[in-house]
């Protein structure tokens, strides 16, 4: 008698959890040179904004918010629906959300090749970090309307143009970029 595997659906749970695993890896490898080698607590300090911000970015703004069943899109709980507009303009894997892929008449050349595969995460990075922030400028707008101040939008402002919230997206980028090339080694597509 012939044992029958069990099929158990994609949920995306392995994905994220390798994701999440290896993105602990790289900032902690990142911080430990830092310290041993360079002796530097200040860059220290800005490996743990990259960490919080690459947490953030594989907790919540995940390239995987515009399908209706992930892991990041179920962290939101109730304001999941925030994210329903993304998903309507934004198709899952397309250049918006995962980045660009290499035009086939440039893969032969190595250079070209590693530069779309290094930065082309960043279009879908920085799309959902506007995207966040456009919510938050709303939402402060609203509130500078019932209290009759601009003290919220003055406040995210401020946040936004930080170098703190620089390093977050640094740190979006990096679980961006590990998740894409995730993607593009198990993908079939």
């Amino acid at each position: 008698m012939q044992k029958t595997k069990k099929i158990v659906p994609y949920d995306g749970t392995i994905h994220y959890k390798i994701g999440s695993y290896f993105t602990d890896f790289v900032i902690a490898f990142v911080a430990l040179v830092s310290v041993v080698v360079f002796r530097d607590l200040f860059v220290l300090s800005k490996v743990g904004l990259v960490f919080i911000g690459a947490k953030i970015a594989n907790l919540a703004i995940s390239p995987d918010l515009d399908l209706r069943k992930s892991v990041p899109r179920r962290h939101w709980g109730v304001l999941g629906f925030i994210w329903i507009p993304y998903a309507e303009v934004f198709k899952h894997r397309s250049v918006w959300t995962h980045g660009f892929v290499t035009p086939k008449r440039f893969r032969h050349n190595q250079t070209v090749d590693f530069l779309f595969k290094s930065f082309g995460f960043i279009i879908g990075t920085v799309g959902r970090a506007l995207y966040v922030t456009v919510i938050l400028y709303v939402i402060g707008i609203a509130l500078n309307w019932i209290w009759g101040s601009t003290l919220f939008t003055d406040l995210l402002s401020f946040a936004v143009f930080s170098e703190v919230t620089l390093w977050f997206v640094v740190g979006m980028g990096l679980s961006d970029l590990i998740h894409t090339n995730f993607d593009k080694v198990t993908s079939k597509n």
